[in-house]
């Protein structure tokens, strides 16, 4: 059993052992480091992808929440709104304004006041 400066065990006698068996290890060992290390990028990767899927996740899902609370906001104002129309609807209509007698009473206060005015302050002599 011989340990070759690659780091490769070799199990069988160092007689007969010649530079292309020697070559052949040292490149399949060479092989064997990028693959290795060409995994472990493609895993780094995929590692990144999923890490950047799950903060994509997390950030729809906090708006979904925020939409969700919005909504639930939207509904309980519209359901304040409901009950506040229907209970003016429940209350008696005002008279109509030519109704009012303070209508009647303000226009009569005018006529004497324009009538005074006339009489007193502008002559028409």
């Amino acid at each position: 059993m011989v340990r070759l400066d690659s780091g490769t065990v070799v199990r069988r006698p160092l007689i007969g052992l010649d530079t292309a068996l020697y070559r052949t290890v040292r490149l399949d060992r060479t092989l064997d480091r990028l693959l290795l290390a060409n995994r472990l990028a493609r895993v780094q990767v995929l590692e990144d992808v999923v890490h950047q899927d799950s903060v994509a996740l997390a950030g729809r899902n906090d708006e979904l929440r925020r939409c969700r609370l919005e909504g639930f906001a939207r509904e309980v104002d519209y359901a304040k709104l409901a009950h506040q129309a229907t209970q003016a609807l429940a209350l008696p209509t005002p008279k109509p304004l030519l109704l009012d007698p303070h209508t009647y009473e303000g226009g009569a206060a005018a006529v004497v006041v324009v009538t005074l005015l006339k009489l007193f302050v502008f002559p028409t002599h």
